[in-house]
């Protein structure tokens, strides 16, 4: 392994203190390693080409951001918990320098994540393509009133809900903001797309798991903006008629693990602290 990019929290000191020496630690075992501040897109996004591997310090949110960057170019992400929950993380404080030793050492494999890709839609107009390894939610906006949201499934009938949203996950956000609003908890080797709606109104429809590959298309109509969120880090206002079409991509969030293949349920219970 040649380049290394080690990324910190940087609103958590401890991590950029952490970040500065693994890099030094990295140099002297002969990797080139490079750091800034996770929230740095601008100055990390020239270095992806050449790098192989992304150390990223911090929580849950610092990863979901490191998975968006170092997407386009399959980089593999390690990272070390200092959040509350850490579902992502493997390591945690404590273990960053064993962490150091596994990659240097090749002692892990790695893990795909399957990744949502949402296209903003207003008739036929295109408003933008992105990416999601946890979910795309659509909420209602500034004003403190229900959504109407028709969703389509693979073209087939409508279902609507009148709610304060909806939410499309992957298995890998089903312990995020689904779980929150009602929805399952789905190991990630599950191959399926999670919908739930929001707080939905006079409705007996929960969530719902279709496959994969199947293509949902949720519709606003409201009279007034919603907003859309990929991971909760990318907003857009929408209007009411404007659309978005959710598939699964051809695209995968890789993580570097070195804890046995069905980790998926210790690392359940000892997150939820079931």
């Amino acid at each position: 392994m040649q380049t290394i990019g080690v990324l910190h929290h940087p609103k958590i000191p401890r991590t950029q203190e952490m970040a500065l020496e693994l890099s030094a630690r990295l140099e002297k075992e002969g990797v080139h390693a490079w750091t800034y501040s996770a929230w740095d897109e601008d100055l990390i996004k020239p270095l992806l080409p050449t790098t192989e591997l992304l150390i990223t310090l911090g929580g849950d949110g610092s990863i979901l951001r490191s998975a968006r960057l170092g997407l386009d170019y399959g980089i593999p992400i390690a990272g070390v918990n200092f959040g509350r929950i850490g579902f992502l993380a493997e390591y945690q404080p404590d273990q960053a320098f064993t962490c150091l030793n596994d990659l240097v050492h090749g002692q892990y494999w790695i893990e795909e994540r399957a990744v949502l890709h949402a296209e903003l839609l207003r008739g036929a107009q295109g408003l933008g393509e992105y990416f999601a390894l946890n979910d795309v939610v659509i909420g209602r906006g500034t004003v403190a009133r229900v959504v109407r949201l028709r969703v389509v499934i693979d073209r087939m009938e409508s279902i609507r809900h009148t709610a304060d949203g909806i939410i499309v996950a992957t298995p890998t956000g089903s312990t995020a903001y689904t779980v929150a609003a009602g929805g399952p908890i789905a190991d990630p080797r599950v191959r399926a797309m999670i919908i739930t709606p929001i707080a939905p109104h006079l409705s007996l429809l929960g969530s719902m798991l279709v496959p994969d590959n199947s293509a949902v298309e949720i519709t606003i109509e409201s009279d007034y903006p919603a907003l859309i969120s990929m991971d909760g880090q990318v907003e857009f206002s929408i209007m009411s008629n404007d659309s978005v079409r959710v598939t699964t991509s051809d695209k995968v969030s890789r993580f570097v693990r070195t804890r046995p293949k069905n980790y998926f349920y210790a690392n359940l219970s000892q997150r939820l602290r079931l």
